[in-house]
């Protein structure tokens, strides 16, 4: 009976935070975020920056999302980004997730500012372009921008 109230009220704090999915995957990202919040990096780097850079950023879980009860299934720590999955185990009762990682030059979180994205992304381009030795440059942006 004790574990059926702190799940109720786990998903009481769950909801009022915005994540209102299914509570054991909720817990199961919120322990991987945990076990990995220090393997990432600073942006800063002193390193030239490459030909071609690719940057991700992670936007917030939708109205619409929350309307479907998904819960927030990707975690970044730059410059890895995560994809959890939610699965099953064989017995149709066991959860766990399968995650997936994928490499970026930047990785940014659903909590980086424009500005922060600008100064490590776009920021080098516009003074490469600038600096009167005929450099051309391009930004692509994709998606939810």
């Amino acid at each position: 009976m004790q574990n059926i109230v702190k799940r109720a009220e786990e998903e009481k704090r769950n909801i009022a935070a915005g994540n209102p999915g299914d509570v054991d995957f909720i817990g199961l990202v919120r322990k991987f975020r945990e076990e990995h919040a220090s393997d990432a990096m600073a942006h800063e780097t002193d390193e030239e920056q490459p030909k071609i850079c690719i940057v991700v950023r992670k936007r917030p879980i939708s109205d619409k999302e929350r309307t479907r009860k998904d819960h927030d299934s990707v975690s970044c720590y730059h410059p890895v980004v995560w994809v959890h999955n939610a699965k099953l185990k064989v017995d149709g009762i066991t959860k766990y997730l399968d995650h997936s990682s994928f490499c970026f030059d930047y990785g940014f979180d659903e909590n980086s500012t424009t500005e922060d994205i600008y100064q490590h992304s776009t920021m080098p381009l516009v003074e490469f372009a600038c600096s009167g030795k005929g450099g051309r440059s391009t930004v692509f942006a994709y998606g939810q921008t």
